[in-house]
């Protein structure tokens, strides 16, 4: 793959696909059938609620967008292109490349080696997003993961003020925001969501240390986030 040059200051942010930006699995789909009424035989993909419009804003902050997923990077490739979001992806990492073992976190350093980032510099520029455990970096120490709801329903617009905090915190820099706002254990945004933080903690079984793995997930939402979600047919 070639080198993807970004500017000198440029953040990068690797979304999981499936259940962070919506739901594009057809046996997944079928799940939702019923909540989104869409009659049998239709098919259709569930965006997760202002999804584009977080995307469109923090392309227009200077923001570079990776996905990173457990699909098939041809199968990734067509989802989103159907979906009309392609344009703000600068790759397509799937399960080939990101994912290649079940049931283990996911593998960041072919998309650093990509940009050309040392795994400091990753901690500082890049960010990851996703739904569940497994999204979070096996490789990479002090990357940043923020995990949103899983809940399909939920909007993407909560995941602004956390880049906001982190950055503002950090003076720019993700894992320096994460570290100053965690010894708070929790963090009330503005709206009255909350956010809490997580590090990887000893093995009980072999007394190990995993790496350092600095983790937000949100503790409560406001209701305003919770919103009937985008169906493209």
């Amino acid at each position: 793959m070639s080198r993807i040059i970004l500017p000198r200051k440029g953040k990068v942010i690797c979304w999981d696909l499936e259940g962070t930006i919506g739901v594009f699995d057809p046996e997944e789909l079928e799940g939702l059938r019923k909540s989104v009424r869409i009659k049998k035989g239709i098919n259709f993909i569930v965006f997760r609620p202002e999804i584009r419009e977080v995307l469109n804003y923090l392309s227009s902050q200077g923001f570079y967008h990776f996905i990173t997923t457990s699909a098939q990077e041809e199968l990734a490739r067509q989802w989103i292109q159907k979906a009309g979001i392609s344009n703000h992806f600068e790759e397509v990492y799937g399960r080939e490349t990101v994912s290649t073992q079940p049931f283990r976190n996911k593998i960041y350093s072919p998309v650093i080696e990509d940009i050309g980032f040392s795994e400091k510099q990753a901690n500082k520029r890049m960010i990851v997003i996703g739904d569940g455990g497994f999204d979070a970096p096996e490789d990479l120490e002090g990357v940043v993961y923020l995990m949103i709801s899983y809940r399909i329903f939920e909007s993407s617009r909560l995941i602004l003020p956390v880049l906001e905090v982190l950055l503002e915190k950090g003076r720019g820099d993700f894992n320096k925001g994460y570290k100053k706002l965690s010894k708070l254990e929790r963090y009330r945004l503005e709206d009255g969501s909350q956010i809490r933080f997580q590090f990887a903690k000893k093995s009980k079984k072999t007394g190990k240390k995993g790496i350092y793995n600095p983790r937000i997930s949100f503790y409560k939402t406001s209701k305003n986030y919770s919103l009937r979600p985008e169906i493209i047919q």
